[in-house]
């Protein structure tokens, strides 16, 4: 009785172990971006694209697949040049944003790394992408965002800039 209690609780454990690495696969960071925000006057103004995705208007921040070998902070710099034509530095992490699957029924869940980014400079020439960009200020953002993960990590840039 002892043996079988042993082995039961091994293949318990291993299983277990398993189902957890397949959770992480499933929901390994693949993406990167941010909550890019540029101060104006006394207030601060945020950041809000377009989305590709379908017809309907959908407003998202500004993120992509991170390359091969590539660094998370790099990945976000570089996706929200190319989406938003803006060149930025990363102030710090605000935290992971889960967010449906475009692509993937295996992968029902994808998951960036998203930064707290201070606009530097204007460069319409690295995007590539045209999406329509707004500068808003943050009540007016919080209304425009469409999911609800990307609100709050906007929320979170927010409470950072008013520290």
């Amino acid at each position: 009785g002892v043996v079988v209690g042993m082995f039961l609780h091994i293949g318990f454990m291993r299983r277990r172990a398993h189902n957890h690495a397949s959770r992480l696969d499933r929901e390994s960071v693949t993406h990167a971006g941010g909550v890019v925000f540029k101060r104006e006057g006394e207030g601060f103004r945020y950041l809000v694209l377009s989305s590709r995705q379908g017809t309907v208007e959908q407003w998202v921040l500004p993120k992509g697949h991170i390359e091969q070998g590539e660094r998370y902070q790099d990945a976000a710099i570089r996706e929200v040049a190319e989406e938003a034509g803006v060149i930025v530095r990363v102030r710090g992490y605000l935290g992971l944003l889960r967010f449906p699957s475009a692509v993937s029924e295996t992968m029902p869940v994808t998951v960036g790394k998203c930064y707290f980014m201070e606009w530097l400079a204007d460069a319409p020439e690295l995007s590539g992408e045209r999406r329509m960009c707004r500068w808003l200020p943050f009540s007016e953002a919080i209304r425009s965002l469409t999911f609800p993960e990307s609100k709050h990590m906007l929320l979170l840039a927010h409470a950072k800039n008013s520290q």
